[in-house]
């Protein structure tokens, strides 16, 4: 009986929300291939900081790795209603194992080799060079893990510095900058291998910016705490749960699933610099695969129903309070990115690539 109630409260919600929401964009996988992409290889990587363009990745076939293309990156160009009008390719010489634009969306860095080789991608030229290269007796910088994101109009990784003798330090968050050329590039922003170290069984650790970020550490059998650090300070618990389901952060805010005692699941939204705490939503099912817009006041979340994916937004224009996505009924698993300023979506799955406005 649980299970129909709760499929009704589904339906319920989302025939109230339709009219708040736009059409939802979908770009078939055929319409993909005739842009060069082969929608089974092809890895999403975001939005450009303008909205304009998404970003995304496939590795080399073994033909084109025969003649020195290990990957191809793909800009596509989304028109104003999100449909995707195009792609341009550009041929990478390196297997590329992360990659994010530069704050003013006009390149592309990227880490290969285990994070001891970057690249740097002019999108106007196509010109790729490198910028960093492990090379003995010379000081350097790797990324591990090799995270990359934008904060504050910076480009930020986790890694560590190396000497001349390839003696590594503590892990820190450095900026990058690819106008420079070899450890140059890289600034320390702040250390955090002694944080990470202060906890005994950490599960995550999330850096929003160059000196702060969230953390859980599981404490108990059933018992996780999550809290939140800014260098200089000891890390503050602010919330302790069964286990966490879904996280993701911005700045100083948190939005996270968690799965409480008596068995109900809180989607919640958390400011950890005042303290203030607001349920978006509650399940008895966990809430899954969580993005939060860079300023703190957007999430997408999903919920697994059998074998199909039920999409949510919880927004400014849904009273910060969850509501399905219509242009999605059960739609599959898959990548969702968000974009710089929150008001749109892409999911891209095996049915193709949809883009949705947030209300």
């Amino acid at each position: 009986m649980r299970k129909t109630l709760s499929g009704l409260l589904v339906l319920i919600v989302v025939l109230g929300a339709q009219a708040a929401w736009a059409n939802v964009s979908h770009t078939s996988p055929q319409m993909l291939r005739t842009f060069g992409v082969d929608p089974a290889r092809f890895v999403l990587a975001s939005f450009s900081p303008d909205g304009r363009s998404l970003l995304g990745s496939e590795p080399g076939t073994t033909e084109e790795v025969a003649r020195g293309v290990a990957y191809k990156i793909f800009l596509l160009s989304v028109r104003s209603d999100g449909g995707i009008t195009g792609a341009r390719r550009y041929e990478i010489p390196e297997v590329v194992e992360q990659l994010s634009f530069t704050p003013d969306g006009r390149q592309v860095v990227m880490s290969c080799r285990s994070g001891a080789t970057w690249l740097v991608l002019d999108l106007q030229s196509g010109r790729v060079r490198a910028f960093m290269e492990h090379n003995p007796g010379a000081a350097g910088f790797r990324s591990y893990p090799p995270i990359l994101w934008h904060a504050g109009g910076r480009l930020l990784a986790t890694g560590y510095f190396y000497d001349a003798q390839d003696f590594g330090g503590p892990n820190v968050i450095a900026e990058v900058d690819p106008s420079q050329t070899g450890v140059a590039a890289f600034r320390k922003t702040a250390e955090v291998e002694s944080v990470e170290r202060s906890f005994r069984n950490l599960t995550i650790h999330s850096y929003t910016a160059g000196d702060r970020g969230f953390f859980c550490n599981r404490e108990g059998a059933e018992l996780f705490g999550l809290y939140h650090w800014v260098a200089g300070s000891e890390p503050a618990r602010i919330d302790e749960a069964q286990r966490f389901t879904a996280y993701d952060a911005a700045g100083d805010t948190t939005a996270y699933s968690a799965q409480r005692s008596e068995g109900t699941h809180e989607l919640l939204l958390h400011d950890a610099v005042t303290g203030s705490r607001k349920v978006l939503g509650t399940s008895d099912q966990p809430f899954l695969y969580l993005t939060l817009s860079r300023d703190g006041t957007r999430v997408v979340v999903t919920r697994l129903l059998r074998d199909r994916v039920l999409y949510f937004v919880a927004s400014p224009g849904t009273g910060m309070e969850l509501k399905p996505v219509p242009g999605l009924p059960r739609a599959r698993a898959g990548a969702v990115r968000m974009s710089l300023d929150g008001r749109r979506f892409c999911l891209f799955n095996s049915e193709g690539l949809r883009v949705v406005e947030i209300p």
